[in-house]
């Protein structure tokens, strides 16, 4: 690790860090949305946000879409990777192949 980031970390770890710099080392929400042209370092997530809320699930739907449709495994497990599906196949073949079943979009 480089010696900025370790005295970083460092700080953080002492409490010398204020709320936007110890966002890096705290656990991220599930989604994201930030406005990158009035916000550029992504520091203010407007997912719940009110007015953002429609754009949001607009753009989760495309993604669920395009996951399906690039047939991305990026979000399969390692332990999953060592399990067996229903099918008896392993899970990247199986993912990858057309037996899979997609149920409600998903």
């Amino acid at each position: 690790m480089q010696a900025n980031w370790r005295a970083y970390e460092a700080a953080y770890e002492a409490g010398n860090t204020n709320e936007i710099q110890s966002q890096f080392y705290q656990p991220k929400p599930l989604e994201q949305f930030f406005d990158t042209e009035a916000d550029p370092w992504q520091v203010d997530n407007l997912v719940e946000q009110t007015a953002s809320k429609a754009r949001v699930r607009s753009l989760s739907k495309e993604l669920d879409r395009w996951i399906l449709e690039t047939r991305d495994v990026g979000l399969i497990s390692e332990l999953d990777w060592a399990i067996p599906s229903a099918s008896s196949m392993m899970p990247l073949p199986y993912f990858l192949s057309d037996e899979r079943r997609v149920e409600d979009g998903k």
